[in-house]
């Protein structure tokens, strides 16, 4: 026997159970609404929220008691050995100034102290290079300013960061009392900063001959201040030094390794870009002198630049307390020229340090997450190149 459907065989019922279907489903759809704004009333209502006191929320840590208690790090396989008493090694950190504000520091400055202090201990580092921006937002107002230990010295506490810190001016320093910062150098025994600008040599043992020759200019004095900077506001005290980093350099010539150390930089792919005073007057100079390296902050990433060609390494270190990821400019750079940049804000900042022996100078970037190489790369000395 055959049976044949009931909406065939009731059509008037079909269309019923049509109606009664959608009307089913509107009503479901409704309940299904309610359920889900219900769902979301803690979070607009006190009616279901958590009695207040019912669970304790314990206190945030901060920064260096948080540092403490992280892993400890084992020297990883990188490219370094143990150190054999001949080469001459250094961290360069830069834009390190923390908060105008309490408390002073940033998290990330912290992360950078802590595995500065690492690469240090484990690279036995004989000198820190910091390319300044030493205190945010408006320097130190005077020699007692108590930015030097709220923002220095409680924050690089690390054993192994108790060596020579050679200071470079940034532009925030201008902003305060860049003197009292010069005169600081009479009271912290690794607080080195004897002027504006200045040299200082480092012998490579392991050759009579050898050494690391460093230069530090002042670039806002060059170049002047501003977004981007609009020119020097004492043309003259300009001119002096232009004069006298040309006598410097070339007075070098016997020097394996020459390297340069200023705020701004020549070129950079981020957010402030290349300073045009540098690109103008210093880059010709930087080749005419055979500079190996060319170390600048500023930007708030990690970067290295090339030039096909050219003498001169670009490196920019300025993630030692905040990190920025544009890449603003990166027009500005030929891909070619571009070799490495990172800022990642997941990195925690970073920094480079280098290594320099009568055969090469090497020099690698880490991050303060993982204290691991993202790019390392290596500069013959300037008799053989």
């Amino acid at each position: 026997m055959k049976f044949s459907s009931s909406s065939s065989r009731h059509p008037r019922r079909r269309s019923q159970s049509n109606v009664g279907a959608a009307m089913f489903s509107w009503i479901f759809t409704a309940c299904f609404l309610l359920h889900i704004c219900h769902g979301c009333a803690p979070y607009f209502s006190q009616d279901e929220s958590v009695e207040e006191g019912t669970e304790e929320i314990p206190e945030p840590a901060r920064p260096a008691e948080a540092a403490l208690r992280r892993a400890p790090v084992t020297k990883p396989p990188q490219w370094y050995a143990d150190p054999v008493g001949s080469e001459v090694r250094f961290l360069v950190l830069g834009d390190i100034g923390g908060l105008g504000e309490p408390p002073y520091t940033t998290d990330d400055q912290e992360d950078v102290a802590w595995a500065a202090g690492k690469v240090a201990d484990n690279f036995k580092a004989d000198f820190i290079v910091e390319l300044g921006d030493n205190f945010y937002e408006n320097g130190v107002k005077d020699v007692h300013d108590p930015r030097f230990r709220q923002t220095f010295e409680d924050v690089y506490t690390a054993e192994s960061l108790q060596v020579p810190w050679y200071i470079v001016p940034g532009n925030h320093d201008w902003d305060g009392n860049i003197t009292a910062q010069i005169e600081y150098s009479k009271i912290s025994e690794r607080w080195h900063f004897p002027s504006l600008y200045y040299t200082k040599e480092f012998r490579i043992s392991d050759s009579p001959d050898a050494k690391l020759f460093m230069v530090v200019i002042d670039t806002m004095l060059l170049c002047g201040m501003g977004t981007p900077p609009t020119g020097p506001w004492n043309v003259s005290a300009a001119e002096d030094q232009w004069i006298w980093l040309e006598h410097q350099l070339n007075a070098t010539k016997e020097a394996n390794y020459v390297i340069v150390a200023g705020h701004y930089p020549v070129r950079s792919m981020g957010s402030h870009g290349p300073t045009r005073c540098l690109v103008e007057r210093l880059e010709p100079l930087l080749k005419q002198y055979n500079v190996s390296a060319y170390f600048a902050g500023h930007d708030h990433n990690l970067q290295h630049i090339h030039e096909p060609g050219s003498p001169v390494e670009y490196f920019i270190s300025g993630a030692g307390s905040k990190i920025d990821p544009g890449r603003t400019y990166r027009f500005s750079v030929p891909p070619e020229w571009q070799h490495f940049h990172m800022g990642n804000i997941q990195r925690k900042g970073g920094f480079l340090y280098a290594e320099a022996t009568a055969e090469r100078l090497t020099v690698a970037f880490t991050d303060a997450k993982d204290v691991w190489d993202f790019h390392t790369t290596t500069i013959s000395p300037r008799r053989i190149r």
